[in-house]
């Protein structure tokens, strides 16, 4: 409630400025009521973006439901008799889809067709298609089963035997999705030309009426964002500024192998040399926000000290206004990256040119 106080006020500022101006009504006078309109019209696609929003994601999505969409083209290609050279391009694209672990696999499809049924109903064509009377979970697992796309060798092998048809269950369900897909995203886009222009309105007029005084919203362009590294309030005690590679093994030793908190084979016994108190991520108050990831946190004196990654839960109100109380980046400490190069990986000829300068 704070937050959307903060916000409606901030625009109701604005919206008494444009008014005040006999300039900026006539340019911007209707500015939100138009951002009205469009958000009226999104709220009318909703179902469509909430059950399609991750379905085409290479790292979001089920493999098999991407391939299956290919898939889909291909044997429709297929059967209206196209050429060679485009169904041997369209073949290229179900083969490019590459696997995920099983359990990784069952667990996005699982969410997708969980997705299905919460947004369409459990009577539409595309819930059935998916779930064929079953539960969710229950589905995904013998859609792993059943479909010939569900791992890349198979599906590399029915395509070469010509055994792949539109009865597989993948391409049954793909079937289903790809008209309600396509008209979702048609008409989606038709809503992104005019909000990217109002968007653009809306950053002219703020900079007509406060200049240099606010900063403006995130272009892609090099931006810097300044900020102290602290901890924070979290669950009723202290979330610390710095973890530490004691706390890499105390979650992996508390949790145990196969849980959230398991480690690669490598990293299972610490690797000779390593201290185990070298600082391995940090938080700050730098107001970061989703695609900032990879970007360097450097010292006043320019030394850089981490790489940003992620962002604390109560970070993600950035997306809408800076509240530097909790919310927190979090960055990969660059000592914690010295010594997994140095005793992790043995790469010692990078770590020599990334502390001295030198290439040996």
């Amino acid at each position: 409630p704070m937050i959307m106080a903060k916000k409606k006020d901030a625009q109701r500022q604005l919206v008494d400025s444009i008014r005040a101006n006999p300039d900026l009504r006539a340019r911007f006078g209707t500015l939100f009521e138009q951002f009205a309109e469009i958000q009226r019209a999104r709220r009318e696609q909703g179902q469509y973006y909430g059950a399609f929003l991750a379905l085409g994601n290479r790292a979001f999505s089920s493999a098999t439901l991407r391939r299956a969409m290919e898939a889909h083209a291909y044997l429709e290609a297929q059967m209206g008799g196209a050429p060679a050279d485009s169904l041997d391009a369209l073949r290229e694209r179900v083969l490019g889809v590459s696997d995920f672990p099983n359990r990784v696999e069952e667990g996005f499809r699982t969410v997708r067709f969980e997705d299905f049924e919460r947004y369409f109903g459990p009577g539409d064509e595309i819930t059935r298609a998916a779930l064929r009377g079953q539960a969710p979970a229950v589905a995904a697992k013998s859609m792993l089963e059943e479909s010939v796309l569900s791992d890349a060798e198979r599906a590399a092998a029915a395509l070469e035997s010509g055994s792949l048809t539109m009865n597989d269950p993948a391409v049954w369900l793909a079937a289903a999705l790809m008209p309600v897909r396509t008209r979702a995203s048609a008409a989606q886009g038709q809503l992104g030309t005019p909000e990217d222009q109002l968007e653009s309105d809306l950053g002219r007029v703020r900079f007509e009426v406060y200049g240099r005084t606010i900063p403006p919203d995130g272009t892609f362009s090099p931006r810097i964002t300044d900020g102290v590294v602290q901890g924070y309030e979290y669950n009723g005690t202290m979330a610390p500024p710095y973890t530490t590679f004691y706390g890499l093994y105390d979650r992996y030793r508390s949790h145990g192998p196969d849980s959230e908190w398991d480690l690669p084979e490598r990293w299972r016994t610490p690797p000779e040399g390593l201290d185990l108190s070298t600082p391995l991520n940090f938080a700050s108050t730098a107001d970061t926000y989703g695609g900032n990831s990879g970007s360097p946190a450097v010292t006043p004196a320019l030394e850089l000290v981490g790489l940003n990654f992620d962002r604390n839960i109560e970070g993600l109100s950035r997306d809408f206004i800076y509240l530097p109380q909790q919310g927190r980046n979090v960055m990969v400490d660059v000592r914690a990256i010295h010594a997994a190069l140095q005793y992790g990986y043995g790469a010692d000829r990078i770590v020599t040119e990334l502390t001295t300068g030198a290439m040996n």
